[in-house]
């Protein structure tokens, strides 16, 4: 089997739950169990020269992919039956909102005789799903899963630095799941704060809340407690969730990416078990950093006409987490940073808990300039291109329109010659020879005429005006 005995152990133990979420009737959650851990196994680092456990992973993989395909399919069987029984005993619809129902109770087996006198058919018998990923299992592995009944989040969580488990035996697997989905313990991006360019308050606000603190920790003790929260407030495409990429990476903190669609439940109550997750994992995983993205869609202003009470019930959850009242005693870090583009929708109580709120705006001159040349370094191009001219002529564009503009003049490259008839061995000459054409001026001539700022005026003065007033650097 794939990697150290840890690593198998942890991945018999999800098989193995899995298996039984299958054995309960609960296909869909089983589903999301064999996805990520197919994925899991798949970015498994082995060596190439290991055959023995090169064979091993591709022998795992097609198992859980069988038995993926197995749950996949009893799932739509039971909703197709679920479905006929409905038609025809005539239930009525559910609820406009969901959130009002309680969890069902586990399915009831469902004799022949009762399914051919509602629906004149007999139900199809759920596929057995396949033992064979259990069977994969080494000695040692095999006593620890058969040993004791299989808790329905164990193996979801990898432990943390200091080797310890998080308990989750309290909730639902699938909210386990839901929260797993949003971290990432090791990030694979690269980049650090000095990649960014531009956004130097934003930066040096970052450097003394995230990184300085686990550098120098007895230093930021009473006043000089670091910040905990902040959310970064502009218009589109001016770098909000690159900046929050670059300090996961520099920090090599716990990395929580959440959108208000993660932290949503059709069963009452859930959603605020999520968001308590959320930040239980966080502060067990620190140091740590939560990144909300559209932070307004999840914290806009409570106490609106249309605003149903389960969403008021997840605000007042996210704000008592991030106050902390209950761990203000916690010395383990855990940084909220948040983006939104209309920040005058938050609700007061969440802004005041932003300790930092700061105004992204568009690129400067300069910035612009550096952010051409950046998007073009990798790309053959020709010394006749201005920048200085090119920077000056996109007054208003955002970061994300200028890198559109230098691909537009990129692809641009390929319009000068007409391709559209050509075909087979002439098409494939036509294209390396076009490697080697570079960017010219006329191309970037004809993506200024293409391209234009995506940022709305009257957006960015409200964007402004917003942190003119509430702003705290």
């Amino acid at each position: 089997m794939v990697g150290d005995t840890q690593t198998v152990t942890g991945y018999l133990e999800r098989a193995q739950v899995a298996r039984t979420m299958a054995e309960n009737g609960r296909w869909a959650d089983a589903a999301d169990v064999l996805k990520q851990l197919m994925a899991d196994v798949k970015t498994c680092k082995i060596a190439a020269s290991n055959r023995e456990d090169t064979e091993s992973r591709t022998a795992f993989l097609k198992a859980l992919e069988v038995n993926l395909k197995l749950v996949q399919q009893n799932a739509r069987d039971e909703e197709d039956l679920h479905d006929a029984m409905t038609r025809q005993s005539g239930s009525p619809e559910p609820p406009a909102d969901p959130d009002v129902w309680s969890k069902p109770s586990p399915p009831l087996p469902i004799s022949s005789k009762f399914a051919t006198k509602k629906t004149g058919t007999v139900p199809r018998h759920p596929r057995e799903v396949s033992k064979s990923t259990s069977s994969m299992s080494s000695s040692h592995a095999q006593n620890s899963v058969d040993s004791k009944p299989a808790c329905p989040s164990q193996g979801i969580l990898p432990p943390n630095s200091a080797g310890e488990s998080f308990d989750a035996s309290a909730y639902d697997s699938y909210i386990v799941q839901a929260v797993r989905g949003t971290m990432a313990t090791q990030t694979e991006n690269t980049m650090v704060l000095d990649d960014i360019i531009g956004m130097h308050n934003v930066k040096q606000v970052l450097h003394e809340a995230v990184t300085l603190p686990l550098l120098v920790p007895e230093f930021f003790r009473g006043l000089r407690s670091p910040w905990k929260a902040m959310v970064l407030a502009g218009p589109p495409g001016t770098g909000k969730t690159l900046i929050a990429r670059a300090i996961a990476s520099e920090s090599s903190s716990t990395f929580f990416t959440v959108s208000s669609t993660d932290l949503s439940s059709k069963w009452r109550g859930d959603s605020e078990k999520i968001v308590r997750l959320l930040f239980e994992l966080a502060r067990f995983y620190a140091p740590s950093i939560i990144f909300i993205d559209e932070i307004d869609t999840l914290g806009g202003q409570r106490g609106n006409s249309g605003e149903h009470e389960a969403s008021r019930r997840v605000k007042s959850e996210f704000l008592v987490q991030m106050d902390g009242a209950q761990h203000k005693f916690d010395e383990r870090r855990v940084f909220v940073l948040a983006a939104t583009n209309i920040p005058w929708q938050l609700d007061e109580a969440l802004r005041r808990r932003f300790e930092k709120r700061i105004f992204i705006p568009l690129p400067d001159l300069d910035a612009r300039k550096k952010l051409i040349e950046t998007s073009m370094e990798a790309t053959l191009k020709s010394n006749e291109i201005n920048y200085d001219e090119l920077a000056a002529r996109t007054e208003g564009f955002s970061g994300a329109d200028m890198v559109s503009l230098c691909r537009t003049a990129a692809i641009n490259v390929l319009r000068r010659y007409d391709t559209k008839s050509l075909r087979g061995e002439e098409l494939t000459a036509a294209m390396e020879s076009l490697k080697t054409e570079p960017v010219r001026n006329c191309d970037f001539e004809a993506a200024l005429q293409a391209v234009s700022s995506s940022v709305d005026p009257d957006t960015m003065v409200k964007c402004k005006e917003w942190c003119d007033s509430f702003g705290a650097m």
